[in-house]
């Protein structure tokens, strides 16, 4: 099975090069990386990202697919709890000021993404003192607090105007 993997963009390409069969190593930003190659690096070592090669991102598909990951129900998770490896340790981005900048990633910087991600996942995993103790590559299974989660959803759904 394989296992969805979060963390800051340069993390996530490194974790994937380290785990995978092939070894594929690469220099981010260089010319003739792609993101194609770089997802069948993360294919190889079993590991889901989240990668929008046709429409546009946003953080509400980004919601969706962390729950889809803590469900088990990302492409390859079938059968298995959803599990989640982290290329950088929640515990290690501190609560921040975010600074949101207009055009990159709808307004967030992708730093400001994985921030946004761990937050969410403490507000809607059950099990979040363990989650803040996890350490880069160690697997975690969010028991996911559906009250939690509702609130969350409700507030998203609010927040913009739907």
């Amino acid at each position: 099975p394989t296992r969805a993997l979060m963390g800051l963009e340069g993390a996530i390409h490194d974790f994937c090069a380290e785990h995978s069969p092939s070894g594929w190593r690469h220099e981010h930003g260089s010319a003739g990386y792609g993101q194609r190659q770089f997802v069948h690096t993360c294919i190889e070592a079993r590991l889901n990202v989240l990668r929008m090669m046709a429409g546009t991102w946003n953080m509400c598909e980004n919601l969706k697919w962390m729950v889809c990951a803590a469900r088990g129900k990302l492409p390859g998770q079938a059968g298995s709890p959803g599990v989640m490896t982290f290329a950088v340790a929640p515990k290690s981005r501190p609560p921040q000021q975010h600074k949101w900048h207009h055009g990159v990633l709808g307004g967030y910087e992708p730093n400001d993404v994985y921030d946004a991600e761990v937050a969410m996942l403490s507000l809607f995993c059950a099990n979040r003192a363990e989650f803040f103790s996890i350490e880069r590559g160690q697997d975690f299974v969010c028991q996911l607090h559906k009250g939690e989660y509702d609130q969350l959803a409700g507030f998203l759904i609010k927040w913009s105007g739907a």
